[in-house]
């Protein structure tokens, strides 16, 4: 295979953004309704947390919620009498800047239309979405290097990241609900793998190095409560490439330096927040065991929790087979090959990473729902990892024979437009949307037990009419029918609130004008950021 160089590195970058740009402008067009996030319109539950953090932040530089415009359904703390916003900090502190680049923005036209300052205007939430646009972006880049450290060649690099990105349930968290935890986490994670790979070359790990690791296992936690598999996978590394080669006492020294770089970076973040509107530094702020649908450790053993297993995996919902092909064929390629080695055993290597990739699959059994949303979300942990299987799956049949590569580009082609076509109708009808009450794996929650066969027969039973009207309601519909769309006084906006019943919002003209401004906001942006990196390449030589 290729070796790895700036050339070679420049022109597998040229070709990434040129898909990703691609798919993006398509995701944008079609996928994203401008009169929902765009405008305020996010769900009750995580989202506001992530909002709420965000906007705290940036207006008031602190954690009282009551002039946030937040809701929240853990209520109000009985010890600080503050709102409680129960969702980790990490997802907006890296929105957070992109909250604060829209705030000059959302001054000025506040100013001239003379309005209060509007803590929900579109700007802000437009700002924020391309700001999980960009994240996906970098994250997917950190693994074209990171396979490129692998000497994986080009073509094989840039098709297994495609893939394994928008072949999965990723699309959905990056446009359908942008204001969410799932992109973040790939993102990071995707910096670990990659910091991982670009270390196991040196003969030790530096102290320096060790601190790293450390703040971006606190970053993982501080952004997915269930990323402590990330945490263990961090050890495992530490272990077997620094803490064991130091002996004893220079070991336990690491591990103390490890542990406190995670400590400070948790302590200075969610830490402070809870002391904030929950009363202590480490006051969880409700009880994880008591979630509603959650299903007791001892069912485990059951004959549901078998069935469950086969059911993530071939569920009408959204099994894997469906959902994140990709991601599953990469799996079984990633303990095959065994590329991200650990240890010096190949065996240890596999059950340490046996242990992380199952410790997924348990969050979905013990919540007993696939993730009250769009698919087993919980499982998009493993979709940086899936990457590495699918690349030397995808190596080995293309080895020597050039036109093999054309099947695999054909074979990907097929699996994102069927994605796309699946992603497509969610939410766009009553058969499609979800629904409360219980999940074919024993929870309650938000489900939708036969989506894949709902959304599938929806494109031959509509009438052509409301099937062009379901490529329509979208960007693309809205600049087709713009005069419509933008001077009909008396369009409204639904916003379905799980917890606070169902609220109406309407935009004024200039705010709808400016909400169809986010098409070009999110391709100049990532035209900008290609640009930024492709320079860092040219100056790194790598």
């Amino acid at each position: 295979m290729k070796m790895d160089n700036s050339y070679n590195l420049l022109s597998a970058h040229r070709l990434y953004f040129r898909i990703f740009l691609g798919l993006a402008i398509l995701y944008i067009l079609f996928q994203i309704k401008p009169g929902t996030t765009l405008t305020g319109s996010i769900y009750a539950g995580d989202d506001q947390s992530y909002y709420g953090h965000t906007a705290s932040l940036v207006n008031d530089l602190d954690f009282d919620f009551s002039n946030n415009e937040v809701f929240s359904a853990f209520g109000v703390s009985p010890v600080t009498g503050k709102i409680i916003l129960a969702q980790p900090i990490g997802t907006s502190l890296l929105l957070s800047p992109f909250y604060a680049a829209a705030k000059p923005f959302v001054l000025l036209v506040d100013f001239l239309t003379q309005q209060p300052f509007n803590q929900r205007h579109p700007v802000f939430f437009m700002f924020m979405s391309v700001g999980i646009l960009l994240y996906a972006y970098i994250g997917g880049y950190l693994l074209l290097k990171a396979l490129f450290l692998l000497k994986f060649n080009q073509k094989v690099s840039v098709v297994s990241v495609i893939a394994v990105m928008w072949g999965s349930m990723l699309p959905v968290y990056i446009f359908r609900r942008p204001i969410f935890s799932h992109v973040p986490e790939f993102f990071i994670l995707s910096l670990i793998i990659y910091l991982m790979l670009k270390w196991q070359m040196d003969k030790s790990l530096s102290l320096q190095q060790v601190i790293i690791f450390g703040i971006m296992a606190g970053a993982m936690l501080i952004t997915r409560w269930y990323a402590v598999n990330i945490f263990f996978l961090i050890l495992c590394y530490l272990f077997t490439h620094k803490i064991i080669p130091s002996g004893f006492k220079n070991g336990v020294f690491i591990l103390l330096l490890f542990a406190l770089s995670a400590f400070t970076v948790f302590f200075f973040t969610q830490g402070l927040a809870w002391k904030a509107y929950v009363g202590g530094y480490f006051s969880l702020p409700y009880n994880p065991d008591k979630i509603e649908g959650t299903r007791p450790i001892a069912d485990f053993l059951s004959v549901q929790s078998i069935k469950n297993v086969v059911h993530i995996f071939v569920g009408l919902d959204w099994g894997m087979l469906y959902t994140m092909l990709p991601v599953l064929i990469g799996l079984a390629g990633f303990f095959i090959f065994s590329f991200l080695r650990i240890s010096g055993n190949i065996r240890v290597d596999r059950m340490i990473y046996l242990v992380v990739f199952a410790f997924q699959f348990f969050i979905v059994i013990k919540l007993g729902l696939p993730g009250c949303f769009y698919g087993f979300r919980h499982l998009l942990a493993l979709v940086p990892f899936s990457c590495f299987g699918l690349a030397a799956i995808f190596g080995r049949i293309s080895s020597g024979k050039e036109n093999r590569m054309k099947w695999i580009w054909l074979f990907v082609a097929i699996v994102l437009v069927f994605n796309f076509l699946l992603i497509l109708p969610f939410e766009r009808s009553e058969s499609t949307s979800l629904q409360y009450g219980p999940s074919s794996m024993g929870g309650v929650g938000w489900v939708n037990n036969t989506y894949i066969i709902k959304a599938l027969t929806l494109y031959f039973s509509l009438p052509p009419k409301n099937l062009l009207g379901l490529f329509s309601r979208n960007f693309l519909g809205q600049y087709v029918l713009g005069g419509i769309y933008l001077f009909s006084k008396d369009i409204f906006i639904k916003i379905v609130s799980m917890g606070n019943g169902i609220q109406y919002f309407a935009l004024d003209s200039l705010d709808k004008i400016i909400v169809l401004l986010y098409p070009p906001l999110a391709v100049s942006m990532l035209v900008c950021l290609y640009i930024f990196l492709n320079r860092f390449i040219k100056i790194r030589g790598r």
